[in-house]
Parts: C-alpha cells; structure tokens; sequence
C-alpha cells in the first residue's frame, strides 16, 4: 500500500475531514447541537482509521486489521447517530435504530477467530448496514424535512450502499479478495469512490445544519415579531385604559364637587347659627338643638359620602399614592375640626413631641383619622372622654396613632370587628364597617397596620401606625 497514489489518498480524505470538522466548530458558536458534535468525532475515527489503515504496513493480523477498521466502522456509527433522533428504550425498534444495532451485532463477529477468513464481508456488511440506517434516519427524521441536503445526502448514501454492494461481490469467499484496500485496480477504484462519497456526504451534512439554522433563525424571527405585536398591542391597551380610568377619575371628581360643595355650603350656614344663637330661653335652645342636630346629620352624611368616595379611589387605585412630607399632628387636629361641633370638646389629643413629620397622603389620612374618631364618639358614652395618642414608635419605625374611648355597650369589639382582606372583593355593600375599611384600606396603601385591642372591660383602643 507503500506506493505514491494511496499515500495522497489518504491524504486528501484527512485534510477534507479536517477542513469539514473546523467548519463544524464554527457552527457550534451558534447552535451546540448532538448532531453536530457525533458528526465531528465521526470525522475523527474516520481519519485515525485510514492513516492507521496506511502505516500498517504489509503484514496483516488480526489487530493489524481490526483496529483501523473499528475506527472507520464506528466512525460510521456515529455519522448514522448524528442525523438520526436520539435513541431510547422505546425507540429501539425503528427501522434505522435496528439497522444500526445489526450492523453493530455483525461487526463483532470479527472477534470469532473461526470467522478470521470472512472478515472483509463482515466489515462491508455492517457498513452496508449502516449506510441504511443512516438513509432510513435521514428520511424519518422531521428535523431534516424539506432541506436541500436530506436528497444530497440520499443520492450519496445509496451511491455508498452500491459500492459497499459491489465490493462484497468481490471479497472472499465470492471474490479473490481478503482486504478493502490494496494494490489492484478494483481496490483501488473502491478507494476512490468511497473518498468521492466521504467528500459528498460532508457537503451534504452541511447543507442540513446551514438549513435548520436558517429554519430556527427564520421561526425566532417570527416569534420576535409575534412578541413585539403582543406587547405593542399590550402598549395600546394600557394607554387605552388608562385614558378611559382618566376619563372615570375627572368625571368622579366632578361628581365628588357637585356632591360635597351643596353639603359643604350648608354646613357653614349651620356654623354660622349655631354661632350666633345663644340659649337664653327656650325658644332659642330648642332652635340650637334642632339645628346642632342637622349639623350632626350633615357631618355623617359628608363621612359617609367622603369614605364611599375615598374608598372607591383607594380600592380601584393600581400605584401607590402620592406621599409627601407632612406634620402629622397638625392633620390630627384637622381630623379633630371636622368632628361634630358639640363633640369636638371630648376629643384630645395626647403627643409628647412639637411637631411630627411622615411621609404620607395628608387627604387619606385626614379622613382615617375622622373615621377613627367617628366610631370612638359613637360607640362611647355621650359625656366620655376620646384620647387621640400620636407618638414616634422606635421598635417599629414609624408613628402610631390611638384612639381610646370608653366602651358603651358589650359587644363593641364584635361591631369594630376589622376586614379579614382588603379590594374590591371585601367591599362593605351593605354599609357597615365601611369608615374602618377606609382605614384598613389606607393603612394598605401606606404599608401599615390597623389593630384593635381592649385594655380592660372599660376601654377600647384602635391604632392606624404607618412606618416611615
């Protein structure tokens, strides 16, 4: 085999299996695929095989020939792994999977020294069969559907069974010979072909990896833009949203306008009598009464409406409300000024410190203040004393506000019983409760807590704390 023709080669098939491979590892940058990497060890044991096949020499034994040919032949096995679907248990019995273990199950039966005499036909049978599982593979596998190189790669493997075909006519015991390559015009035009083949099928495989890149780039495409159509359609339907929830909310402060300024008008006119009336007799007490009580009713009626109103903008409010920097005692006092005139009196409050500074929304904290002091005139005796506690809690870091009053009846706890939740879903329908959801529901959109707790039989205290 020593002379100047199979020298070159064997040459020419390891620079184009070499060339073949680094074109594959370029490949790989961009898709790390199995079929890539057994395409590229098979280019391995393909080319350790032919130049173990050529510096042999001339003595042939039984490791002398089985070796190169186990490098070639598995070499073959994994051109059939690299373009067929992986193999499991319960894929064993396609035709390509048990085309390939067969051509496995003939090749080991070089190993039979019986058989020493019949090893060329052994090595192109499991080639024959091998070159069908991988043409079986290349038919049935979806990935390869449609791409120019799946009929590249059938043309070539059928050219290879042909040739494996004619060459087992040759070998012994149905021909004169005993090896695959050697110095006669027949090996050697065997040799050729095949080189031919080899050359074809890198080509081939080529094409399949360059198509189903360009299949994958093409589908990534599309879902890139069926993403960038959902999101700007997402896009569309949040700014439309967001100017309809515009619309709701300038319509909402309009309507709160036209609700809140009539009840606004006359309860400064029912201020401004009860100022001026004085109960010297008792004409002018039964008027000061009448009227202190359609103050007191214009007082719940203006709660009522504020918290249905606050309420409904906290619970349907997505972001948090806009807090600033505010002294919190001075909106405790405020919250004490919208009380009932002839209930302001019973309210004090108690703070160890000047001035008290949180980050809050001023309007809904007025308002759970109100609410707080609201239920603590209510359900407490009519001559008892409501303390407002305002003070800095170090342990939690923020400012607890607590309302204590004296208990009038039994079952108060049962009647400032807190919501279990806050939303849409805990909505107060039938009225109740609906000043302490307010609170729940501003001490949700600042992060804190509402608590209710009974010192003694005697009193009662609410605390809204808010951390800074």
């Amino acid at each position: 085999m020593n002379n100047f023709t199979s020298s070159h080669l064997v040459q020419i098939y390891a620079a184009h299996s070499v060339a073949f491979s680094v074109c594959l590892l370029i490949f790989l940058r961009t898709d790390i695929s199995r079929n890539i990497i057994y395409w590229i060890i098979a280019n391995l044991l393909g080319t350790l095989g032919f130049v173990v096949l050529y510096f042999r020499g001339d003595e042939i034994n039984f490791y002398t020939f089985v070796l190169p040919n186990a490098l070639n032949f598995f070499g073959g096995v994994f051109r059939a792994l690299a373009v067929m679907r992986p193999m499991t248990r319960r894929t064993v019995t396609r035709p390509d999977s048990l085309f390939l273990l067969s051509s496995i199950a003939v090749f080991m039966l070089l190993a039979v020294p019986q058989f020493a005499d019949y090893r060329l036909v052994f090595v192109l049978a499991s080639a024959m069969l091998v070159a069908i599982s991988s043409a079986i593979a290349v038919i049935r596998n979806p990935l390869w559907a449609g791409s120019s190189g799946q009929k590249w790669l059938l043309a070539f493997l059928a050219i290879a069974i042909t040739g494996f075909i004619w060459r087992l006519s040759r070998a012994y015991p149905f021909g004169p010979y005993s090896t695959f390559i050697g110095q006669s015009a027949e090996q050697y035009a065997g040799l050729v072909v095949l080189l031919v083949v080899s050359f074809f099928l890198q080509i081939g495989f080529m094409l399949l990896i360059a198509d189903r890149l360009r299949r994958t780039m093409q589908m990534t495409a599309r879902r890139a833009a069926r993403a960038n159509e959902r999101s700007r359609q997402l896009v569309q339907r949040r700014q439309a949203a967001e100017k309809l929830a515009s619309e709701r909310l300038r319509m909402l402060n309009v309507l709160t306008h036209e609700v809140r300024q009539p009840l606004n008008n006359a309860q400064a006119a029912l201020q401004s009598v009860l100022t001026e009336i004085e109960p010297e007799h008792i004409q002018r007490d039964k008027l000061w009464k009448a009227a202190s009580r359609a103050q007191s009713v214009l007082d719940d009626i203006t709660l009522a409406l504020s918290n249905s109103i606050v309420g409904a903008m906290v619970v349907q409010r997505k972001q948090d409300p806009a807090l600033r920097e505010c002294e919190v005692l001075a909106i405790a006092e405020l919250s004490r000024t919208d009380c009932p005139r002839e209930q302001a009196g019973r309210i004090a409050i108690d703070t160890s410190e000047d001035a008290i500074f949180l980050a809050v929304d001023p309007i809904l904290l007025r308002l759970a203040l109100r609410n707080l002091l609201h239920n603590a005139i209510k359900f407490s005796p009519p001559d008892s004393l409501v303390k407002m506690k305002v003070e800095p809690d170090a342990d939690r870091l923020g400012v607890s506000f607590q309302v204590t009053n004296q208990v009038a009846a039994a079952p108060y706890l049962d009647k400032i019983s807190l919501p279990a939740d806050s939303g849409p879903s805990k909505w107060p329908l039938d009225g109740k409760h609906l000043g302490l959801f307010v609170v729940s529901e501003v001490a949700r959109v600042h992060h804190g807590q509402l608590n209710v707790k009974q010192s003694d039989e005697q009193h009662v205290t609410v605390e809204l704390f808010i951390p800074k």
